[in-house]
């Protein structure tokens, strides 16, 4: 692993043609923003930083690597095909989500991660926040704040029924039947009425997939993989930002729970090409809260704009 070692990033060059470069070290918690139009190579920048990221580095005394996570709105194939390569270089696992049916890798947010078991606050405050639900801007944008309690209930007697870490189309079950009941009734059909969308992407369920086949956050993390969601929004606009959502609040739960149990540090390090697709609140959340958990966060985007109109 010390073949490849990199314990400075490079950022390119001075109008004097001299490197720009920073200790690894220094990147620990610090978050970055590329802006610029398109076509302006800010994907490409993102991709280069990332490369550099994947590689092993010295700290403490040892040669560690960090996981990386990659949220691709843009649709990037240059960028997904510099990583993969860049993986096989290093001898990095490097697992492809997308929403194409020929899919590889399958996930289901809500059980990719440990850190959600047997918790159905936890479960239905990553459901909500990844629909933005309280604020109108589910799949198909149709929403009250009143359904988000709906959802912490069919969470909560999921539990109740004995299961800990329900799939999504067991949440879609739940609401389905609580749709039926006359206190549930209006608002379980709304909240399911949002969730209906991913329920027809065979690739957001682990029913029938080997395990290898199988992306889970946690496990990812531990082994210091590189996890790529390539999400275009031009072709599954919804359905793409609430699975990046997700993707994203599983990685920042799961880094969250690894400092509370005290397991070894993995420093994280989440891309988001194109992040005004998700621009809102929850991501707001994110930046302010995620330094502390060993979480960076490298964001692209066109202009300023895009982020101050969500």
């Amino acid at each position: 692993m010390d073949e490849f070692r990199q314990d400075f990033i490079d950022y390119g060059v001075t109008a004097a043609g001299e490197r720009i470069t920073f200790p690894r070290l220094l990147h620990d918690g610090k978050h970055e923003r590329y802006q610029g139009c398109s076509g302006s190579g800010k994907t490409t920048n993102v991709a280069y930083n990332a490369q550099q990221i994947l590689r092993p580095y010295h700290r403490e005394g040892v040669i560690t690597r960090d996981y990386v996570q990659v949220l691709d709105f843009g649709g990037s194939t240059l960028m997904k095909n510099l990583l993969e390569e860049e993986c096989q270089r290093l001898g990095v696992p490097f697992k492809c989500f997308h929403l194409e049916r020929d899919f590889e890798f399958a996930f289901d947010p809500l059980i990719s991660s440990g850190a959600f078991r047997g918790n159905a606050a936890r479960q239905a405050m990553c459901v909500c926040s990844s629909f933005e639900m309280s604020l109108g801007q589910a799949a198909e944008r149709y929403f009250a704040r009143v359904n988000v309690d709906v959802v912490g209930n069919a969470f909560a007697e999921l539990e109740a029924d004995g299961i800990s870490i329900p799939e999504l189309h067991q949440v879609a079950g739940k609401l389905k039947d609580m749709s039926q009941r006359p206190r549930f009734a209006k608002h379980a059909a709304e909240a399911l009425f949002a969730l209906g969308p991913l329920l027809h992407y065979p690739q957001l369920s682990l029913q029938n997939v080997d395990p290898s086949r199988r992306i889970n956050i946690g496990e990812s993390m531990d082994r210091a993989e590189c996890v790529y969601f390539y999400l275009p929004t031009i072709f599954d606009g919804g359905v793409a930002r609430a699975v990046g959502t997700l993707a994203m609040w599983s990685a920042v739960i799961e880094a969250a729970d690894r400092v509370h149990r005290g397991l070894p540090t993995r420093h994280t390090h989440l891309y988001i090409d194109e992040v005004a697709q998700i621009a809102g609140q929850t991501l707001s959340d994110v930046i302010s809260l995620v330094r502390k958990f060993h979480f960076r966060l490298c964001v692209a985007y066109q202009t300023k704009h895009q982020l101050q109109s969500r």
